[in-house]
């Protein structure tokens, strides 16, 4: 049988309004800090949690936090969903997930669906920030964007690529590096994304639309663009993935990396570690952190800090070098 309230409160020591109590965060600043923690340690100990469906018919207010999520396939996506689940559920929320599909009205569906499941609060992932308009929503929603939020906007935590891609740019041209292109999809093309912007503002001219939605570079354009632009000696990627699949197809061309040509990631995800891809990362942890703590702050009545603008930074390792004399 599930434990219930009652046996936390036995295992503890304590009445059941105590557990009520802390588990609600209601006046825990009052509470003794050896009780709060026999409370904690009895949780752990015996599994307990929170129902609720129960909590929603006695307060009239349900626990539950809608997540919209971006493409599934990719893992840095796949990672941040966790992230949010793991960090709700330890602040004693129930995560519902949807999923945008990349189309604006796929999203808008997503997100009616998670308010007549009668989510409290809703967090968007960046992806989608900017195809949604709540103004009418009586919930509150949190928006984890890559672009900047609109001056006087209270309810966005920023992403800020730009730091990333300037630090990326800054290393390669610190080492020689004069002829640098920026592979980026052939499908999506986002102005407003800050690692398009930076690039663009240094290199205007340089940027190779031939990405794949799955990340992979196709051959043919690509051994195409390597006759026509043999001088390159650095490439930045949009992600991991499209980097793991540049890596490849230099190698089948006899291109050594990074004797010959630099290659750099974004993401910092699973496929480029082994291979010691120089990547940028985003902070997941502190991006869902932030945004949580935003959200629960206008949820909870309270005034707890929130960074509201987080940085990605450069991760260098072994796939770049000086450009060849």
């Amino acid at each position: 049988m599930l434990p219930r309230l009652k046996d936390v409160a036995e295992a503890a020591g304590v009445s059941c309004a105590l557990v009520s109590m802390y588990l609600n965060h209601h006046d825990t600043g009052h509470m003794k800090d050896d009780t709060r923690q026999r409370i904690r340690e009895a949780i752990e100990r015996l599994g307990y949690r929170p129902n609720p469906i129960a909590r929603s018919l006695r307060t009239s207010k349900t626990r539950m936090i809608g997540y919209i999520g971006g493409d599934m396939r990719n893992e840095t996506r796949q990672r941040q969903m966790v992230l949010f689940h793991d960090e709700l559920e330890k602040r004693n929320y129930q995560t519902l997930m949807a999923y945008g599909q990349g189309d604006t009205d796929a999203t808008q569906a997503s997100f009616k669906a998670l308010l007549q499941n009668s989510c409290c609060g809703v967090i968007v992932n960046q992806t989608f920030a900017d195809f949604l308009s709540p103004e009418n929503v009586d919930v509150p929603v949190v928006f984890c964007s890559r672009h900047p939020p609109k001056p006087g906007t209270e309810n966005t935590i920023f992403c800020d690529f730009s730091v990333g891609m300037n630090e990326e740019l800054d290393y390669l041209e610190s080492l020689g590096h004069r002829e640098i292109f920026l592979v980026w999809s052939a499908r999506d093309w986002d102005p407003l994304d800050g690692r398009l912007v930076t690039f663009q503002k240094r290199y205007p001219n340089n940027v190779l639309r031939i990405a794949q939605s799955d990340g992979d570079i196709p051959e043919e354009p690509f051994r195409k663009h390597r006759r026509e632009n043999p001088q390159i000696t650095a490439y930045a990627c949009i992600s991991d993935i499209t980097a793991v699949s540049l890596l490849s197809l230099l190698n089948a061309m006899n291109l050594r990396v990074p004797e010959d040509v630099s290659v750099c990631g974004w993401d910092n995800d699973r496929f480029g570690k082994p291979l010691g891809l120089t990547t940028v990362e985003t902070p997941l942890q502190e991006m869902a952190n932030s945004a949580i703590t935003l959200l629960l702050n206008r949820l909870e009545g309270k005034h707890n800090q929130v960074k509201t603008r987080i940085e990605s930074h450069l991760l260098p390792r072994k796939t770049v070098a000086k450009p060849p004399i």
